[in-house]
């Protein structure tokens, strides 16, 4: 049950990185202001892929395999979400910019991470 959740939370966090990532490069493509809905979607996006990882690493205390590049890929997206945190700041200079690269970035490691279950 936990597994078939951590699938389908895996196509949202897809969907969701990618959806925020391009609205908040539109932003910065349109050179519109930062605003509170943007913060919150960006805010949200993190959220649901740092909730991924915690499923993942539930996961794999209880006894599941998913194979090294799987392991690999979930270990860059924890990676990624603790230097967002930590550069924060950095990324507030440009946010619409900075966040949008990173959430597509993001989404591009959950890609790989779904494609290499079980490799």
């Amino acid at each position: 049950m936990l597994g078939d959740l951590h699938s389908f939370w895996g196509v949202a966090v897809i969907a969701i990185d990618g959806v925020v990532g391009v609205t908040a490069l539109v932003h910065a493509l349109l050179k519109r202001t930062w605003s509170r809905p943007v913060t919150w979607l960006v805010g949200f996006a993190l959220a649901a892929s740092g909730l991924q990882v915690l499923l993942g690493v539930v996961l794999y205390a209880g006894g599941e395999r998913p194979g090294s590049t799987h392991l690999f890929y979930g270990v860059l997206m924890a990676f990624s979400l603790g230097v967002a945190y930590i550069y924060r700041a950095e990324l507030a200079k440009r946010p619409e910019l900075r966040w949008g690269l990173l959430l597509l970035f993001m989404m591009g490691l959950a890609v790989r991470a779904t494609l290499t279950y079980g490799a």
